[in-house]
C-alpha cells in the first residue's frame, strides 16, 4: 500500500519542444526534414509547441525496456543526484552478481530532441557503438548523443540498444 504510480506524480517543469507530425503520426523536430522514428519526409506544416513526448526505448540486453520520458541512472543501487532539482530521472536497478556495473553507473541525458549517455566515473566503463562506427569507450562525465540504433555497453556485462520508436 506505498507504492504510487509515478503517473500520479506532478511533472515538474516538463520541457517543451518545437514539433512536427510526419504522415504516419510520429512527432519530431519541426526544423527536421524527416521523420526521426520512420525516415518519412515531413510535410510543410505549422509548428507546434508541445510538452516534450518520449523519445523512444532503451532495449535492454536482459529483456527489460526503459522508455524515455525522462531521464534515468542506470547502476547496481541507482539513486538521485543530489541536490536534486527539476524533473526527477527513472533510476533502472541492473542485477549484476559479479558486480562489474558500478552502483551508479550510467546518466541518460534528455535535451529537447536528443538524447545522451553519461559515464559516471564508473569502475569498469562504458562503451558506445554508434550505427556504422566502432565502439568508443566514453570517458567519464562525457556526454555523447546517441543516434537511433546506438548500442551501449555497461562493463561488458548488460548492454541496451537505443529505439526511438517508443
Amino acid at each position: 500500500d506505498r507504492t504510487i504510480s509515478r503517473d500520479s506524480l506532478p511533472r515538474e517543469s516538463a520541457q517543451t519542444v518545437v514539433a512536427a507530425r510526419c504522415p504516419a503520426g510520429h512527432l519530431s523536430p519541426a526544423y527536421a526534414g524527416t521523420c526521426r522514428v520512420c525516415g518519412q519526409p515531413l510535410p510543410p506544416q505549422q509548428p507546434i509547441e508541445i510538452p516534450r513526448p518520449p523519445l523512444g526505448v532503451l532495449r535492454l540486453s536482459n529483456g527489460d525496456t526503459v522508455v524515455l520520458d525522462r531521464g534515468c541512472i542506470l547502476g547496481r543501487n541507482p539513486r538521485l543526484p543530489m541536490p536534486s532539482t527539476g524533473e526527477q530521472p527513472n533510476l533502472v536497478k541492473l542485477v549484476d552478481p559479479d558486480k562489474d556495473i558500478s552502483a551508479q553507473h550510467l546518466e541518460v541525458v534528455l535535451d529537447y530532441w536528443t538524447v545522451g549517455v553519461r559515464d559516471l566515473g564508473s569502475t569498469n566503463g562504458t562503451e558506445v557503438t554508434q550505427p556504422g562506427r566502432p565502439a568508443v569507450r566514453l570517458r567519464p562525465h562525457e556526454l555523447v548523443i546517441l543516434e537511433p540504433g546506438a548500442r551501449v555497453n555497461l562493463a561488458g556485462s548488460v548492454s541496451f540498444v537505443f529505439d526511438p520508436a517508443a
